[in-house]
């Protein structure tokens, strides 16, 4: 659970423990003219600069920090397409420790399958995203899929290698 101070500060109520830097500056992703986001980050500093309380006198300069961060971060664009990847990656991570203990089940039905890719869009993956990584656990695990439709999806471990023919193929044509 996220520290109420983000709340009680900047008014925000971060996904996580941590707000990434769109949920500091109250920026969706997809924002990508420098303007509002510069509008955005004062706007936020703003409130942590009016705040004159000592009781939470470091985590306020901590945000301030947290916040200038997150301003160069997005405005620029290299660092920005690491962050994106970052938060990508972590997420999938997440995503991953939060489905595995529930491949366990050997089978997963379709409303269990939909809640999965829901929980994936929720940790920020795309749909896309979290239902290869479901597949892909379901295969590590043996797991059968019950898709949408009545469709149900056995996967199976990975197929073995392919057998190079070729020696007994030469040995064939020698003989």
């Amino acid at each position: 659970m996220a520290d109420e101070r983000y709340k009680k500060l900047l008014d925000i109520e971060p996904a996580g423990d941590i707000p990434t830097h769109y949920e500091l500056l109250g920026v969706e992703r997809d924002e990508t003219d420098d303007d509002t986001i510069e509008t955005k980050y004062k706007e936020q500093m703003r409130k942590v600069q009016s705040v004159r309380s000592s009781k939470d006198k470091g985590f306020i300069e901590f945000l301030k920090e947290e916040l200038r961060k997150a301003r160069l971060t997005l405005t620029n664009p290299k660092r920005r397409k690491a962050y994106d990847e970052s938060l990508v990656e972590d997420a999938i991570e997440d995503f991953k420790e939060w489905v595995q203990p529930m491949m366990a089940l050997g089978t997963v039905p379709a409303s269990l399958y939909e809640t999965f890719v829901a929980e994936g869009v929720k940790k920020g993956l795309s749909e896309k995203q979290a239902a290869a990584l479901i597949k892909e656990l379901a295969g590590e695990h043996n797991v059968t899929l019950q898709l949408n439709g009545g469709d149900t999806s056995t996967s199976a471990p990975a197929p073995a290698p392919a057998i190079d023919d070729r020696s007994e193929e030469s040995s064939i044509a020698g003989a």
